[in-house]
């Protein structure tokens, strides 16, 4: 494994223990609202805060464990970090900011300038930190975790500092660096958008505690608590664009409102946007069919209803609706979903 983690601590008035693991080539996201401890957990891996009990370990290596008085600095840790604003050295050109990790363990800098053709900014490299785009930072302080060779990648909320436009950009080029890169990474965000473009699992933190974890169409599916249903209201399907339709991994199509993305796409649907009907439906929608209901499940005020597809889907509706509609388990039923409501994004 990249990391095997049980992280206990304290911060504030929060009492943190999450166990947390992320295989090589995955990219787990800590998700939770503000306060959580999302990024304390990420800390402690990284060996910036202490940890008062359970362990850490890197690619096979326990780099913390209280209870062996063991504790290994940051620097030898073997990781790369990204933190939320860059924290690149502003004296240093691109090129220097590059080369400082492996400069700084005494190891040649050369091979690291490979990391400014990877990432698509070997014309920055001669330029100061106040010379570049909010994207271009991002993608250089990417490249400087990555030049040092590291065995998990720590990103803390790397795409917050970003305008909107610049978001959906930058979080198409950074899935698909993730998708290279050999090892594990773990991901802190408090934006679900980021959760679901970005990551392979989801691990939701809330007051200090994990409250689920699972593949990321999963917990976008079937949220276990009503801060995440509420958090997340949509469901992720990963697929291939080609004019405005969207061929699914797990099966079925959907038709799009617009053809300017095309090839792998994370489309993501509101359960609030489909209708569920007891004939074949009349009127607009692009996509109708004919589907069985899954699963009911109550959160709040509306009941989310899981769709066998395909594609499986979860419309969200009124408990009267439930009972207009004789909805339950196993129950044949229409529904339909407008294409402006397919909201596709780059993978």
């Amino acid at each position: 494994m990249s990391l095997d983690a049980r992280v206990v601590t304290r911060i504030g008035n929060v009492e943190v223990d999450v166990v947390i693991a992320c295989a090589p080539g995955e990219t787990v996201a800590l998700l939770g609202p503000n306060g959580a401890g999302k990024s304390t957990v990420l800390r402690s891996i990284a060996g910036l805060h202490s940890i008062t009990a359970g362990h850490v370990s890197i690619a096979g290596d326990v780099v913390d464990d209280p209870s062996r008085d063991l504790h290994v600095p940051p620097e030898r840790r073997r990781i790369g970090m990204v933190f939320q604003d860059y924290v690149l050295f502003p004296h240093m050109t691109v090129r220097q900011n590059v080369e400082f990790g492996p400069r700084s363990t005494g190891r040649d800098p050369a091979p690291a300038g490979r990391w400014l053709d990877a990432l698509g900014i070997a014309e920055l490299a001669d330029r100061r930190p106040r010379e570049l785009s909010g994207g271009q930072a991002q993608r250089v302080a990417l490249a400087r975790a990555l030049a040092t060779d590291p065995r998990l990648l720590l990103l803390d909320e790397p795409l917050a500092a970003l305008d909107a436009a610049t978001r959906i950009e930058v979080r198409g080029r950074l899935h698909r660096h993730l998708a290279e890169f050999a090892h594990g990474t773990v991901l802190v965000t408090h934006d679900p958008l980021d959760a679901l473009v970005l990551a392979d699992r989801i691990v939701v933190l809330e007051d200090g505690h994990v409250t689920q974890d699972g593949p990321t169409a999963e917990v976008a599916a079937q949220p276990r608590t009503d801060y995440l249903a509420a958090l997340l209201g949509v469901t992720l399907i990963r697929g291939t664009a080609r004019a405005g339709i969207v061929t699914c991994n797990t099966g079925g199509s959907l038709v799009t409102s617009g053809t300017a993305v095309e090839g792998p796409v994370v489309v993501l649907v509101r359960p609030q946007a489909i209708s569920l009907h007891l004939e074949h439906p009349e009127g607009s929608a692009r996509n109708v069919w004919d589907t069985t209901v899954t699963t009911v499940d109550l959160h709040g005020d509306q009941v989310r209803v899981g769709l066998a597809g395909p594609p499986s889907l979860v419309a969200a509706v009124t408990p009267a609706a439930i009972a207009d509609l004789g909805i339950a388990p196993g129950v044949r039923i229409w529904a339909s979903l407008k294409a402006t409501d397919v909201a596709v994004h780059p993978a």
